[in-house]
């Protein structure tokens, strides 16, 4: 191209021009206005704004593109962006398709880990009960260490060492790792990393199968637990001077009263609704999946004592709108059992306990099997698997009187210790003899 080919227009006829922004063009004026190497001022009418338009051949195709509006891009510049596409062009690279690849250049290191973090979780449904709880584990223990990472940039590395730093950080209750944490989080990155391929962030899931690197779960049964009889007693004594008391709701110390009793899992306690209660029969119905057991389907069925029957009754009295019997303001609709477990902990470290709603069960376990009760009316009340499959559903379906009696007696034993009077003799359970016990 020759150079008197280039820079047609003037920067004064082109200043001349900006009295017809905004409405349109008198008749017979043109549209265009070429520069040379492709470049032209364009009117667009529907706009009624001038705009500079670059056309040029690449690869034996003709490709145009825009720089911007005038007069907010000069003449000048319009002239600088089209003499570096210029050289693009003379180098073998299509300057739109390298613009494009810029763009996207800066939106990637413009999204960060824990962008695409909060996005994911944003629309995450799956568990409202944990929904916010995700949310907290991930701020403490993940946006610190990566979140202003670009998102794309962050190795598989980077995810591992945040793990392995997790699981080795001290639990100030236990003194254990946090290795739970850890795999939580694992998991957490996994879906991540799903989020984020299927919006074309990435390729590949950089964060599957991390929790190899990562010490085991401690044994269920490695839960600390206070046993001793005058233990028990002192602990007993806390949780009913808070259920009589005056501070929380009037749910958190019913629940809290209820955990010795019910020593079901938290999820299961604080998730217990109205309609899974049946008070003529005193019997509670949970799903088995809350549970944790290996039934897919179906109801477990708890015999309630008479002990519990009564604060259920109490507390019906206050009954607020809704499905659950502890019902709170966050989002799944009833305490957390992440504040139960708070709760629990300040009234045990009150008295010096290391002891957690979960241990309650070890203590039923623990005093029920010493004073003689059946090991399988006890595994079955703890929501455990006895045996095969036909004994699991013939536990279902018969142990239901067999176990309130026994559940009755531990009630009575739990008040006799906290009393300190005398202890209440298991009395003889019938209806499973032809199992061993």
């Amino acid at each position: 191209m020759a150079k008197n080919d280039l820079n047609k227009l003037t920067a004064s006829f082109v200043s001349g021009l900006r009295k017809y922004s905004g409405q349109d063009l008198p008749d017979g004026m043109p549209l265009t206005y070429p520069d040379g190497g492709g470049l032209s001022l364009v009117f667009d009418k529907n706009a009624k704004r001038f705009y500079w338009r670059i056309k040029y051949r690449f690869a034996g195709k003709e490709h145009r593109g825009g720089y911007g509006s005038y007069p907010e891009v000069s003449l000048a510049q319009a002239r600088a962006c089209r003499d570096r596409d210029r050289q693009l062009i003379a180098q073998g690279i299509d300057p739109i398709a390298q613009r494009k690849a810029e763009e996207e250049e800066r939106r990637q290191q413009a999204l960060t880990y824990e962008i695409v973090a909060r996005q994911w979780h944003e629309q995450t449904t799956d568990n409202p009960k944990n929904h916010k709880s995700t949310l907290l584990r991930l701020e403490k223990h993940v946006f610190p260490a990566i979140g202003r990472r670009p998102f794309a940039e962050v190795r598989r590395r980077e995810l591992s060492d945040v793990l392995r730093a997790v699981a080795q950080e001290q639990n100030e209750r236990t003194g254990e790792g946090k290795v739970f944490t850890a795999r939580k989080l694992a998991s957490y990155m996994s879906q991540i990393d799903d989020y984020g391929e299927a919006r074309g962030l990435i390729e590949g899931n950089r964060a599957q199968r991390l929790t190899r690197a990562l010490p085991p779960l401690p044994n269920r049964e490695g839960f600390i637990a206070v046993l001793d009889p005058p233990g028990v007693a002192q602990m007993l004594q806390v949780i009913t001077t808070y259920y009589n008391g005056d501070k929380g709701t009037p749910y958190m110390r019913a629940a809290i009263r209820l955990v010795p009793y019910l020593f079901l899992r938290s999820s299961a306690l604080c998730g217990m609704r109205w309609q899974e209660i049946d008070f003529e029969r005193s019997l509670l119905s949970i799903e088995a999946e809350p549970m944790r057991t290996k039934w897919t389907e179906g109801k477990r069925v708890f015999p309630l004592p008479s002990q519990v029957i009564l604060i259920l009754k109490k507390l019906s009295e206050l009954r607020a709108p809704g499905e659950f019997v502890f019902p709170s303001w966050s989002a799944a609709g009833h305490i957390q059992p992440e504040r139960l477990e708070q709760v629990h902990r300040a009234l045990m470290d009150s008295i010096g306990k290391e002891h957690v709603p979960h241990s309650w069960r070890k203590v039923f376990s623990t005093h029920a099997r010493d004073k003689g009760a059946p090991r399988v009316l006890v595994e079955t009340q703890l929501a455990h698997s006895e045996g095969g499959q036909v004994e699991l559903t013939y536990n279902k379906a018969v142990y239901v009187e067999p176990r309130r009696t026994l559940i009755q007696w531990y009630a009575d034993y739990l008040d006799a210790l906290e009393a300190g009077t005398t202890l209440p003799a298991l009395p003889q359970i019938t209806g499973f003899e032809h199992f061993e016990t």
